[in-house]
């Protein structure tokens, strides 16, 4: 199989992943803000939850050649792959760590987003000392330890797979 022929595959693979995620995602945040939340956070909720990411799964599903050819230098298709096992584990992990990173950082957004709503309905009541909802704070905190993780697999990317490598018992290749 040829780069560009992955390249395409993953590409197309990452559009029903991230369409999966956003319904699942939206299914979530929707029901809490549906809940209590008044509707301009359930409209932000949308756009930011289900809309955008089907945008990127479009364009991702719709032209996947593009995305192909400028991540594979092959676009005629006759060359087969030549990365090492290393070299793969290596993208893989900093694609996990991406994917946390990423998602850390919107999760977060969202529950700062919440608290502020739930700043202002409870100043509109006139409850001057409204507590953090127990969702809130442990949200708050997941994100964070999802964020850092994702930094810390970006980061250390080499050192996990050397010990992946070791823990296999596989002598890392020269080149990596």
């Amino acid at each position: 199989m040829s780069t560009h022929h992955i390249a395409v595959t993953l590409t197309k693979l990452s559009a029903v992943f991230i369409v999966v995620l956003a319904a699942r995602n939206f299914a979530d945040y929707a029901f809490y803000i549906s809940e209590s939340g008044p509707w301009s956070l359930f409209i932000g909720s949308l756009i930011l939850h289900l809309l955008f990411p089907v945008a990127i799964a479009w364009m991702l599903w719709r032209f996947p050649n593009t995305i192909a050819s400028s991540l594979s230098t092959d676009e005629s298709g006759d060359s087969a792959f030549h990365g090492s096992s290393e070299q793969v584990m290596l993208i893989g992990v900093a694609l996990i760590g991406l994917y946390a990173f990423v998602f850390g950082i919107i999760d977060l957004a969202y529950f700062e987003a919440y608290r502020y709503a739930e700043n202002q309905i409870a100043e509109r009541a006139d409850f001057s000392d409204y507590p953090t909802s127990p969702q809130s704070f442990a949200g708050r905190i997941t994100n964070i330890v999802q964020i850092l993780f994702g930094l810390g697999l970006i980061l250390g990317r080499k050192r996990i797979v050397a010990l992946i490598r070791q823990a296999r018992g596989v002598r890392p290749s020269p080149d990596g």
